[in-house]
């Protein structure tokens, strides 16, 4: 009698149901992880735009100078100021623009990874106070592993 080779219906059923059980662990934890590093580069953003206005203050003595066009900062590098970006997961505008004193916000696209948050803001002014939520959730201070 010759031997038979091959796995049996039972070795293939339990195979799968190991990736099955690897493949209901995983995914979670991967679009926590989306959603986390889209939150961590509005935070990096915002930060950015933060530390450019202060260097423009520091050029130039105040806030509002010629470099800033239409509320919208240069140098911002991968963060597109302006949501001319299908992909952006935040826009940031800097508002209202006076000489001493300035509010920068990031706002949630309709088009990004976060885009169930659509709308929600975070801000920064030049004493340095953040604000705004995603989600309800203030990731300022809870962090953005606390969004689901």
């Amino acid at each position: 009698m010759a031997k038979v080779k091959g796995f049996s219906l039972v070795e293939l059923m339990i195979v799968l149901a190991v990736v099955a059980i690897l493949a209901a662990i995983a995914y979670p934890m991967y679009q926590s992880y989306i959603l986390r590093s889209a939150c961590d580069s509005g935070k990096a953003g915002l930060l950015q735009a933060d530390a450019l206005m202060n260097q423009l203050y520091m050029q130039y003595g105040v806030y509002n100078n010629a470099d800033i066009k239409d509320n919208k900062l240069p140098g911002m590098g991968y963060i597109p100021v302006d949501g001319s970006s299908t992909k952006a997961d935040f826009t940031i505008a800097v508002s209202p623009l006076e000489a001493k004193k300035y509010t920068i916000t990031a706002t949630v696209t309709s088009y990004g990874r976060l885009r169930r948050f659509s709308g929600s803001t975070l801000t920064i002014d030049q004493s340095g106070a953040r604000g705004g939520s995603i989600g309800g959730i203030n990731v300022w201070t809870n962090g953005c592993s606390a969004l689901k």
